[in-house]
């Protein structure tokens, strides 16, 4: 991608008659250190007026965007948890039956179940003399002979019967070839058994690392909340004039007022006095007050006063227990008809801490052992055992002839929009959108996209098939061959009863001489 964003800067160059720069190069994008407040890499640059523009694939995000500009955006890349490719295939049980679908096999039952009574009323019609049951029980161990490719003992003279039998063995003969044809490819066709499809799964499994590429967008959004206890009035105030010029957008607060005799802050707790922390509507704060066991989450609309949800219950057993099932965004629809001045921030919600994205990030590498770049995190997948990586599609699919082996991958439900990143009210942002917005329009972007997006051509190795890929099949065999021998163990007793009562009914009358 690094080359596509390349080519797209050298269109504006070309455009707008200016030249480029490069002043410094990076490997990180970069992040917010919590204790100093300093940016890193391409971040770094940017927000301290060392470059004004990055030549980079930057992640938009909402606490970004507190501290520098962003164009329109180049790519829109779902974000993807890949891991090594399992080895092992799955045993197709019902993969015998999946060749057909369940209408073709209804209509193929109902043809076997429905022609032997034809045959029977055109046998019926010439030769009443026959018994009514053996001729249909015939008809129907004939036609499944027949959709079983057995020939027929006796082929009828009648012509009638030859054209119904001709017709039947031709459809019996198509049906076998398509389904012979069909399961070859559901047989040769690897179904990998992956060890989780979801990140829930990923999670619970608890047996692979999570990787993403260090001081990235990605690895802000399992950082750890910020803790903030309140013992008594005095640290109230102090944190209320700290907050004042903070933007309180990011990242995660969790405040705790401590209950004492002497503590008098209980009452701002539960009833804030307009809106004391400097809160926004994207603000996510969770507040404990007390020696209480619920969790409340405080956020500000207009700006002007606090509103309060009730978000979780403390128990002993469980730890906080959600008391709903709603979103961030659901939580806060109703928006009390505030005027806003710009489009709401989008992506908000991939900040979202729960007790998921807690999970998450204990199953994450210590950060000097994160990747600095893509190609970095796919060697290590690749290389050692258990390990998940979690990156925008478009960047694996940039650098997919470099990965060293095979990957399968889940989805997380993430969308990222791909943007070049400029310094802080850039009077040139408003330009170069233009033209920007031009090049979508008239396809160059998407024709820049395909000129220098790898195309992978994967070899495809045909592989046998082995024992247990046909393990259905012989417990299909296996089975008919112990039902058969049960039913015959069941029919020698039974001839074996009747053949000793008859001997009881009618002994022998022979004369003794």
């Amino acid at each position: 991608m690094a080359t596509t964003y390349t080519k797209v800067f050298e269109e504006l160059t070309s455009h707008l008659n200016f030249t480029m720069n490069i002043v410094s190069q990076k490997l990180e994008y970069g992040m917010r250190n919590r204790q100093t407040l300093i940016w890193s890499g391409v971040m770094g640059e940017i927000v301290y007026n060392r470059a004004d523009f990055a030549v980079a694939d930057m992640a938009l995000t909402s606490f970004r965007i507190c501290f520098v500009d962003f164009t329109l955006p180049l790519i829109i890349s779902k974000i993807n948890l890949y891991f090594k490719e399992p080895g092992i295939c799955g045993i197709k049980w019902i993969g015998y039956f999946q060749t057909f679908s369940s209408r073709t096999w209804v209509t193929i039952i109902i043809l076997i179940t429905t022609t032997p009574l034809l045959l029977f009323f055109m046998k019926i019609c010439r030769d009443q003399s026959r018994s009514i049951v053996d001729l249909i029980s015939e008809n129907f161990i004939c036609i499944w002979g027949i959709f079983c490719q057995q020939a027929l003992i006796e082929f009828p003279k009648s012509s009638s019967l030859r054209v119904a039998y001709f017709t039947i063995i031709l459809t019996a003969v198509l049906i076998m070839a398509h389904y012979s044809a069909a399961l070859i490819c559901f047989l040769t066709a690897c179904t990998h058994v992956l060890p989780f499809q979801t990140l829930d799964e990923f999670i619970d499994d608890g047996t692979y690392k999570l990787i993403v590429i260090r001081n990235s967008a990605d690895y802000d959004i399992v950082t750890p909340i910020t803790i903030v206890i309140l013992p008594d009035f005095e640290a109230y105030l102090e944190f209320v004039d700290a907050v004042k010029v903070y933007s309180m957008s990011f990242p995660v607060w969790f405040i705790l007022f401590l209950y004492t005799p002497d503590n008098n802050i209980h009452d701002y707790c539960h009833e804030p006095i307009g809106n004391p922390f400097n809160l926004a509507f994207d603000t996510q704060m969770l507040v404990l007050c007390n020696n209480e066991i619920i969790l409340r989450e405080w956020y500000s609309i207009k700006g002007e006063t606090v509103k309060i949800f009730d978000l979780a219950e403390w128990k002993d057993d469980e730890g906080f227990v959600p008391l709903t099932n709603l979103s961030l965004y659901e939580r806060r629809k109703n928006m009390e008809g505030v005027v806003l001045r710009a489009v709401a921030i989008k992506f908000q919600a991939q900040y979202e801490i729960n007790p998921f994205y807690i999970k998450l990030m204990k199953l994450m590498k210590d950060e000097s052992e994160l990747p600095r770049t893509p190609i970095e995190g796919f060697m290590q997948v690749c290389n050692e055992r258990n390990v998940a990586f979690m990156v925008m599609s478009a960047q694996k699919k940039s650098i997919e002839k470099e990965i060293p082996c095979k990957l399968s991958s889940i989805t997380t439900e993430r969308i990222t929009n791909l943007v070049i990143m400029l310094s802080k009210n850039n009077p040139y942002t408003g330009v170069i959108n233009y033209h920007l917005q031009k090049f979508l329009n008239n396809g160059m972007i998407m024709r820049l996209r395909e000129t220098y997006s790898s195309q992978l051509a994967e070899n495809k190795i045909f592989k046998p098939v082995y024992l247990f890929n046909v393990i259905p099949i012989l417990a299909i065999l296996c089975g008919g061959f112990i039902i058969s021998i049960i039913m015959l163990i069941i029919e020698n007793i039974h001839y074996r009863s009747r053949r000793r009562q008859s001997k009881v009914l009618y002994p022998s009358r022979k004369l003794f001489i």
